[in-house]
């Protein structure tokens, strides 16, 4: 498990995680959101499904986001193999950090109400 400043941490996945996975995904992408049943059957059925790579940020217990990086077998150990399990990690921690900690302290700074209309839309909901 890592601790980042705050109270947001990564850890590997457990087994009971699916419906939080499903849930956290499905708020924050509401118009591509996924049930647990698809998430099991596309994810953690997958025969290259590794727990060590599916990674899961958590912000006081409750998940925020997952990354999942695998390296079917015919990737290997090369640089590029490693390169692409990298760096959806990478971008991973960077939206969970965002989320958790920058969006929340941010919030009381926008203009509520005002300017263009209030909370805009984006494409997959108000930011």
């Amino acid at each position: 498990m890592t601790q980042f400043p705050g109270t947001t941490t990564v850890r590997s996945f457990r087994s009971g995680d699916g419906q939080a996975i499903a849930d956290a995904w499905t708020k924050s992408a509401p118009q591509d959101g996924i049930t647990p049943r698809r998430l099991r059957d596309l994810i953690l059925l997958d025969r290259n499904f590794d727990a060590d790579g599916l990674f899961i940020a958590e912000d006081d217990g409750a998940v925020v986001g997952a990354a999942y990086a695998v390296a079917p077998a015919a990737l290997g150990a090369s640089p590029i193999g490693l390169l692409l399990g990298i760096l959806p990690v990478a971008a991973f921690i960077g939206a969970a950090i965002y989320l958790a900690d920058v969006r929340p302290a941010v919030a009381p700074f926008k203009k509520r109400n005002g300017g263009r209309g209030g909370q805009r839309q984006g494409p997959y909901g108000p930011w």
